[in-house]
Order: structure tokens, then C-alpha cells, then sequence
């Protein structure tokens, strides 16, 4: 059997278990409300083992492959998201991203009804055109060879604007997002499938880390006391904040306080463990580079990101530098690249992220 049939046999409830809100889920599997400690704590046995098995496996980046128990897979994943919680944000946006991820690549391989209900079941007004065909709203979008030839892009999807925005708005970093590069009818933006899941994906992180309480500190009991003391031994060490740390640096002493506001922001970003877009991810590991601070330093600042990938990621910072594939040092992005993805927040009255560092760097030695 094909993988895209195996997904389509899943139950929703296994490969979508954010669609059952936690207050649903206790509703449903405890009778009512109770403590989310007494969740944890008394909760069976067979729902904890398999939600520690989720948690490890975001954890170390590691596929999650779901059984076929719709009860398990439900519990599990919620029981998951109150222990990676207690592990810290990190490890909160670490689960999320990783159980958004594995939904998204559901999606692209489920029916449009499922699609549709996923979105529904979120809230996310997506509606599916049905014309008789597989096209859906076509558009042209070039010509093959004579001119009758016409390229036609299908979009199957629609969202009103006043929906797009919003969850589109942590993805505007990236050019192929803004509304100026969609097509816009009636007040409808039109997507392709894979454009949907992407944006199913996004609103899942969104939602789930802001309805997810805070549960670092609290202290459970027995096994699930010793699990997470074990688990913690997996979240990096937390770096100091952007408060004017000094770094040794190839040019010497890199003072954050002269960075440009907008490498602050994404610094920021960063260390609360949001997910950076990768225009954010070149813009800072570029600047960083290109000021002199070293590929081990800007490895650990990365590591902050809910989906960090260590091996990939000191690869894709050597490579930036000049010290892999082609060995070409990328240069830093200039304040007028910055504007037009979006990433400025402040008029600086310069042209470039160096020039702005460089000039800060002396006014603030001259104080």
C-alpha cells in the first residue's frame, strides 16, 4: 500500500490530535476538569510511556511514527505538550514544531475534505473549490511554445484576506508570502494544497504554543519526576541575554549593544525560541560573520530555534563563512534587502547592518 493511502486510512484524531482542544481531551478521557499535575501524575501508564516516546523523539529530532490506537495517540500527544512544557519554552516549541511539522507532510498526502476539516476544526476559514475538476481557480502563468499553449497554475483553495493576514504574518519574511505576490479575487486569497498545509502548519504552532500552559518549575511525582530530570539532560544550556555581552571575536571584542535594531529583534526572536524564517536565519548568521564572531558562538545562539538540527546547522553557518562548498564568504544583507523582506524596524539613516555596527561601536567607545 502507497504511503498516501496509509495516511488516508489514519484516523484525524491520530494524525491531527491538536484538533481536540486539552480541555476536550480531559473532558473526554477524565469525566471533567482536573489539575494538569494530576493528569500527568495519574494518568495511565501506557498514555505517559508513549507521550515520553513523543517528547524524546522531538527532542533529539528523531520521526515520530504513530500506532493505529486513536485513545493512545490522542492522550499521548496532550501529555506530551504539559511535559515538554515543563521542560521550558525550548522544549515547548521543540514538540510543537515538530508535531506541525509531521502534520503538515499528512496534509499534502490527505483528501481536500480532510484538509478542509482540519482547518475548520482550528477555526481557519479555508474553503475548497469544487468545479467539476481537479483545477479548481486556474490561472495563467506563461505559454509553452506557441502562444495558444497557455501554463495553467491551479489553486484549489481559498482564504479571505482578513484570515490570511494574521497567520501569514510569521511567514511574511519570506517574499513568495506577501499579499502582493498572491492571487487576490473578491477578497479571497487562492492557494495551492501545499500553500494550505503550509499555513495549517504555521497556525498549529501559533495555537498551540499560546494555549499551552507554562508548567516549568512545577514539580511532579514518582516515575514522570525522574523522566523529565532526564529528559532536561537534552535542552541545551540557556546563553545569556542581549544585554551588551561581550564576545571574543576574530576582530577582536563584538559588543551586542552596537548591533543594529533588526539584528536585535531576530536576536530576541531567537532566544524566546521562536521560529526564525530563513531570510532572519541568513540575515543574522551573515552579519554575525561578517563582524567577526565565530562559527561555534553563532552554532549556540541558533541552537535556541525550535527545530535546531546541529549537524545541519553548522554545516549550512560554514558554509556562509567561506569555509565549505564553494568557499565563498556570503556577504551581510544591506538595509535596503532588510526593508524589502520586512526585517527593518527602525530607520537607521545607513546603508548597510556593518556600517550601522561600526559606527555604534565608536560612538559607544568615545562614552
Amino acid at each position: 500500500m502507497k504511503e498516501h493511502e496509509v495516511i488516508r486510512r489514519l484516523s484525524l484524531y491520530i494524525k491531527y490530535p491538536f484538533i481536540v482542544s486539552l480541555e476536550e481531551f480531559m473532558k473526554k478521557f477524565y469525566g471533567g476538569m482536573l489539575s494538569i499535575v494530576d493528569i500527568v501524575n495519574h494518568g495511565r501508564p501506557d498514555y505517559i510511556e508513549r507521550a515520553i516516546v513523543r517528547v524524546k523523539s522531538a527532542l533529539n529530532n528523531l520521526k515520530y511514527l504513530p500506532t493505529s490506537f486513536e485513545e493512545l495517540e490522542l492522550a499521548s500527544f496532550h501529555i506530551g505538550l504539559l511535559i515538554s512544557s515543563s521542560l521550558g519554552r525550548w522544549s515547548l516549541r521543540r514538540y510543537v514544531d515538530s508535531e506541525a511539522k509531521r502534520s503538515y507532510s499528512y496534509l499534502l498526502s490527505d483528501s481536500s475534505d480532510n484538509v478542509t476539516r482540519v482547518a475548520i476544526k482550528l477555526g481557519v476559514k479555508v474553503e475548497y473549490i469544487e468545479d467539476g475538476g481537479m483545477c479548481g481557480e486556474g490561472i495563467v502563468t506563461g505559454y509553452r511554445g506557441r502562444p495558444n499553449n497557455v501554463v495553467i497554475h491551479c489553486l484549489q483553495y481559498r482564504i479571505p484576506i482578513t484570515e490570511y493576514l494574521p497567520i501569514a504574518s510569521r511567514l511574511l519574511n519570506e517574499i513568495k508570502w506577501k499579499l502582493v505576490n498572491q492571487y487576490v479575487k473578491n477578497g479571497y486569497v487562492y492557494l495551492n494544497k501545499k500553500e494550505v498545509a503550509r499555513l495549517i502548519q504555521e497556525y498549529v504552532k501559533f495555537y498551540l504554543i499560546n494555549s499551552t500552559p507554562d508548567l516549568s518549575g512545577v514539580r511532579f511525582e514518582g516515575r514522570i519526576n525522574e523522566v523529565i530530570a532526564e529528559l532536561s539532560k537534552i535542552v541545551p544550556r540557556e546563553l545569556k541575554a542581549a544585554d551588551g555581552t561581550r564576545l571574543e571575536a576574530s576582530e577582536g571584542i563584538i559588543n551586542e549593544d552596537a548591533f543594529p535594531p533588526c539584528i536585535k529583534n531576530i536576536i530576541m526572536q531567537l532566544r524566546n525560541n521562536e521560529h526564525l524564517s530563513h531570510s532572519q536565519r541568513f540575515a543574522l548568521a551573515t552579519f554575525l560573520i561578517n563582524i567577526g564572531v565565530g562559527v561555534d558562538y553563532i552554532l549556540e545562539l541558533f541552537r535556541h530555534a525550535p527545530d535546531f538540527n546541529e549537524k545541519i546547522a553548522r554545516y549550512q553557518i560554514e558554509h556562509l563563512a567561506g569555509l565549505r562548498g564553494s568557499r565563498k564568504k556570503y556577504l551581510s544583507y544591506s538595509c535596503d534587502k532588510m526593508k524589502s523582506l520586512g526585517m527593518c524596524v527602525n530607520d537607521c539613516g545607513v546603508k548597510s547592518l556593518i556600517s550601522y555596527y561600526k559606527l555604534k561601536l565608536k560612538s559607544i567607545k568615545r562614552a
